[in-house]
C-alpha cells in the first residue's frame, strides 16, 4: 500500500504511482483516498515513478524483501 498525502496534510486524490523493475513497467495505479495497492509484488528493485496530471513529482528507489 502506498500512501500519498498532499502539503496540507490530505489524502492525495488522482497522483499516478507506476512501478518499474528493470526498466519495465510492472504496475500503475492513480491514488484513491490517498491510497494504491500494489499487490503480489516479487522481491526485487523497483522504482516507483510518482507523477500529478501527466507531469513528473518524483521518483523512489526501493528494494522489496520477503
Amino acid at each position: 500500500i502506498v500512501r500519498v498525502k498532499d502539503a496540507g496534510g490530505r489524502a492525495a486524490e488522482g497522483i499516478r504511482l507506476t512501478l518499474f523493475s528493470k526498466g519495465r513497467e510492472q504496475a500503475s495505479y492513480l491514488t484513491r483516498q490517498g491510497e494504491a495497492v500494489f499487490d503480489r509484488i516479487p522481491q526485487g528493485e523497483y522504482n516507483l515513478a510518482i507523477s500529478d496530471s501527466g507531469a513528473s513529482v518524483g521518483r523512489i528507489r526501493l528494494r522489496i524483501m520477503e
